[in-house]
């Protein structure tokens, strides 16, 4: 468990999509925290991170994965509704950053 701070930026805003659970702005800004991730998604209580692990033997490769979860405050659920509903039109929808609780587990 961890604490991180995650920075939605105008970047994000311009180039995230609406209802993209990989491309919204949340998702975009993530990906800059984790840049190794394979797949980020976002819902509307958390967000995940999926971090392949890969070990490389003579006859086999072994692959291990690391899923981080990244609990979403209020403030983060209240932003994904409104740029779901209005896009950057909507007057909330603008940059800001946030708290987070990561919880780490492996596969």
């Amino acid at each position: 468990m961890a604490n991180i701070t995650v920075d939605v930026t105008q970047e994000d805003i311009n180039t995230g999509k609406p209802s993209s659970f990989s491309s919204c702005p949340i998702a975009l800004a993530v990906k800059r925290i984790y840049p190794k991730a394979e797949i980020v998604s976002v819902g509307h209580k958390e967000a995940t991170a999926y971090l392949p692990e890969e070990t490389r033997f003579k006859i086999f490769v072994k692959s291990k994965a690391k899923f981080i979860r990244i609990a979403l405050p209020n403030r983060a659920r209240a932003f994904i509704t409104n740029f779901d509903a209005y896009g950057q039109k909507d007057p909330y929808v603008k940059p800001f950053s946030f708290e987070a609780t990561t919880f780490e587990t492996e596969q």
